[in-house]
């Protein structure tokens, strides 16, 4: 009779077993975890989905209202989209801005104020998770958080004005006098100094308390830097990865989601890096 299973192989597969205990107590592993816990305890990874919702919400109001402002102007928004790191969103997005551009040609004064509102629920739940996860908690000021997110929309507005022009500016100015990869290099580090600007706005605005300027230059940089690399490492990831196979027609719907919640997450865990490490100034905002 044939041995299934024999002593050479039963030791082969206990060596197995011992390198996947070794690799499982490595430090690495053992800082993933640490990391996730810290991320689960914090409920980050549920406040990523509400905000995900939120910034769907938002997404089109938003862009409506930089249409209506901005688009007679002759800024390229679009050619922020260009960069690889929008790579496999890139056809989402272009099609809510110019839906939004469309929208924008036939606006009534209701439809105006009522997609600021909607505009700007997504700030105003950033700022609620921004309590949350300082466990800060707050009976009255809402009408307040409202009205400064209605002032952070327009902040955002404007940051994203200037993005478009610095990069067309940067396009036609690096493309006529340096080499193209220096080009795209100096296209990118225009790119991420104005994403570390976005990500400092955003520590200092959804923290319930006034934080020194300099305690999130350091968050700020790891958020930018955390969304990068995300972005890019998706980007990457979906060359190998077919989605269509999958979730057939609402793949890119579904790769658009996945893609919004990494970069929530990235951005949440800087606001927790500076809940924990930050210099806060001992009172709060409101």
């Amino acid at each position: 009779m044939r041995k299934v299973f024999s002593t050479d192989s039963f030791r082969a597969f206990l060596h197995k077993l011992n390198g996947m205990r070794k690799f499982l107590s490595s430090r690495p592993v053992r800082l993933f975890k640490r990391i996730f816990a810290v991320l689960t305890d914090a409920r980050c990874t549920t406040l990523s989905g509400t905000l995900v919702y939120f910034f769907i919400m938002s997404m089109l109001p938003f862009a409506f209202w930089l249409a209506l402002l901005f688009g007679k102007s002759g800024i390229d928004f679009e050619s922020i989209l260009l960069a690889s790191v929008f790579d496999g969103v890139r056809d989402v997005l272009l099609f809510i801005y110019r839906s939004s551009v469309s929208a924008a040609s036939g606006v009534t004064v209701f439809l105006a104020i009522t997609s600021l509102y909607s505009a700007t629920n997504l700030f105003y739940h950033a700022r609620k998770a921004g309590e949350i996860l300082y466990d800060y908690h707050q009976k009255k000021g809402g009408f307040r958080i409202r009205l400064s997110a209605f002032v952070f929309v327009f902040i955002l507005m404007l940051l994203l004005a200037a993005e478009g022009t610095l990069l067309l500016f940067g396009r036609f100015f690096f493309a006529k006098f340096l080499p193209p990869f220096l080009a795209r290099l100096a296209d990118y580090t225009v790119l991420a100094v104005l994403t570390f600007f976005l990500a400092l706005f955003l520590q200092l605005y959804v923290s319930p308390y006034q934080l020194c300027v300099r305690s999130v230059l350091l968050p700020s940089a790891l958020t930018t830097a955390l969304w990068f690399l995300t972005a890019f490492g998706f980007s990457v990831y979906l060359r190998f990865a077919d989605f269509t196979k999958l979730y057939g027609n609402i793949a890119t719907l579904i790769v658009f989601l996945l893609w919004l919640y990494l970069l929530m997450l990235c951005f949440l865990v800087g606001v927790l890096y500076t809940e924990r490490f930050a210099e806060r100034k001992g009172h709060k905002k409101f």
